[in-house]
């Protein structure tokens, strides 16, 4: 059966990435094999991802934006998103397949941008020789699972840390728990129905007020 959907694979060092266009070609999804979506566009610029539109309401928890940290590219969605809405904002971000960097400007149309810093490193690392931003992102994931980053490093790293976790009924306590024990100010911004399948939690984090 044709079910409209054009599929273009990428072999990679660490993974085999796909390319989906989906029918009616008005979305591009990029995946990691048959597993986690990395990332998923409308061709108009706008976000498609609920989950997306979700972490862009950290904009309004901070006043002034002037630099943002995102750990980890995938399709480079909220890179354009960003750098379209915000002229005035620096993104910085870190991403450990230095092959996704074309993948994202070629098929995805990350501006090729002054304002859009891309460094090339485990993010783990990274996160420990840097600071100073206003909003930092967390939106790492591999071909398998989510990467985990220490909370403490994270804090560092910006005035607001937007969490993007997966979650289910079964570690959404403990995860609590884990981020009420580093910051003073935690803001469920989504939280999804609690089944035994994971689904996307986003949680906008401060430690000071």
């Amino acid at each position: 059966m044709n079910t409209g959907k054009k599929t273009r694979t990428v072999n990679m060092q660490k993974s085999d990435i796909e390319i989906v266009d989906i029918p009616n070609d008005t979305q591009r999804v990029l995946r990691f094999g048959d597993k986690l979506v990395q990332g998923r566009m409308n061709k108009d610029g706008s976000l498609s991802l609920d989950y997306f539109k979700q972490l862009m309401h950290a904009f309004e928890h901070i006043d002034n934006v002037k630099k943002v940290c995102i750990l980890g590219l995938g399709a480079g969605c909220l890179h354009r998103y960003i750098h379209k809405n915000y002229p005035d904002v620096q993104i910085d971000t870190v991403e450990i397949l230095p092959e996704l960097v074309e993948i994202a400007r070629e098929k995805f149309y990350l501006p090729d941008s002054d304002r859009i810093r891309i460094f090339i490193e485990d993010a783990r690392t990274w996160v420990k020789k840097h600071s100073g931003y206003d909003i930092v992102i967390v939106d790492l994931y591999d071909e398998w699972e989510q990467v985990y980053i220490d909370d403490r490093d994270l804090k560092k790293l910006g005035k607001l840390i937007a969490y993007n976790s997966l979650i289910n009924k079964n570690t959404y306590e403990g995860y609590m728990i884990r981020l009420r024990a580093v910051y003073n100010n935690v803001y469920e911004q989504f939280k999804p129905e609690l089944k035994e399948e994971e689904y996307n939690h986003i949680a906008f984090c401060k430690w000071k007020n």
